[in-house]
């Protein structure tokens, strides 16, 4: 549904928790994303298919506790047209949006906030231990995502072997290629001579990494959008991302997750440190016997556990852990 003021309203799956989602993920702060102190607001600036840079806003109805969205309905906004054409910003707030946008729009929430996976049978395998009680009680688990799989794969690679504040600064640099702020596409980074990218991002030995995927996927030697609805087995998928330069087994396994798949742990000093501290520690090889009764999902399983005490820290204080729910 489209109303005359520019909104596209969606309708979500049952499960979907506006405030849970932003939290799942560390891409809220990661550009061109930004949000609002009571993450209330997830923005994003998005080029759109008529030309125009803008800067959407999404933000989903809230239940009668003002605390924790309903989940049925999303909302997308655009706030403002910052690039047309002349590159003149001027305000959209009115601005009447054609099929292909309405089209762009829908499929961009639907990637960025996961909206087709579904998420009941991981609550189930759940509900029998109650130390994920907040998790069914936020209905957390949904992942946020970048609108495309190369921007996950752009950023994963900037959180390798490095710090939180690095990331974002490496992303920052990254994203400030693209126009008017926008993320930029592989074929931008591609027309960048290597050395004229890595002066720009400084993102040491990722930049030779990152050069070679935007140049692959530019020249369509290399398919990564179609990882979202490929049939491969879980093994191929990884084996495919382990192939790209850079993609050790933690970098492959984090962008496993974002696919929706969660055969993999993609352990990181992040992992074993929450491994030890609400553990007691252990090898790599403890903690995969650790979570390998969750099958499937042990991948989801151990990322509730990394983001478990960032995420209730920025919760809804209201939303009370229930094993029942």
């Amino acid at each position: 549904m489209l109303s005359s003021d520019s909104v596209l309203t969606i309708e979500c799956p049952p499960s979907f928790r506006f405030r849970s989602t932003l939290l799942s993920h560390g891409w809220i702060e990661l550009a061109p994303f930004s949000h609002d102190e009571e993450y209330a607001r997830l923005r994003r600036i998005e080029s759109l298919p008529d030309g125009r840079i803008v800067r959407l806003a999404f933000t989903a109805d809230m239940d009668g506790a003002g605390g924790v969205s309903r989940g049925e309905r999303l909302h997308v906004h655009i706030e403002e047209t910052l690039a047309h054409g002349s590159g003149a910003a001027e305000h959209a707030a009115n601005a009447l949006l054609s099929p292909p946008v309405h089209a762009h729009l829908r499929e961009v929430a639907r990637r960025i906030f996961n909206l087709e996976m579904d998420l009941e049978p991981f609550y189930t395998l759940l509900a029998s231990v109650p130390r994920y009680a907040w998790v069914l009680a936020h209905r957390a688990g949904r992942l946020l995502r970048a609108p495309t799989v190369w921007e996950d794969l752009a950023k994963t690679l900037l959180t390798t072997n490095t710090t939180w504040a690095m990331t974002r600064q490496m992303t920052q640099r990254l994203n400030d290629l693209g126009q008017a702020g926008a993320f930029p596409s592989p074929g931008t980074v591609a027309d960048l001579s290597l050395d004229m990218f890595s002066d720009h991002v400084r993102a040491g030995y990722r930049n030779a990494y990152l050069h070679e995927l935007a140049c692959r996927i530019a020249e369509e030697k290399i398919d990564v959008e179609g990882w979202l609805y490929t049939e491969m087995s879980s093994a191929d998928l990884f084996a495919e991302i382990r192939s790209l330069s850079g993609f050790g087994p933690y970098a492959a396994g984090a962008v496993m997750k974002l696919l929706g798949r969660f055969d993999y742990l993609a352990l990181d000093s992040s992992a074993r440190s929450m491994f030890s501290r609400k553990f007691g520690g252990g090898t790599d090889t403890d903690i995969r016997r650790h979570y390998a009764p969750c099958g499937s999902w042990q991948g989801l399983a151990i990322w509730m556990d990394v983001m478990q005490d960032w995420f209730l820290q920025n919760s809804d204080p209201g939303v009370v852990p229930d094993a029942s729910m």
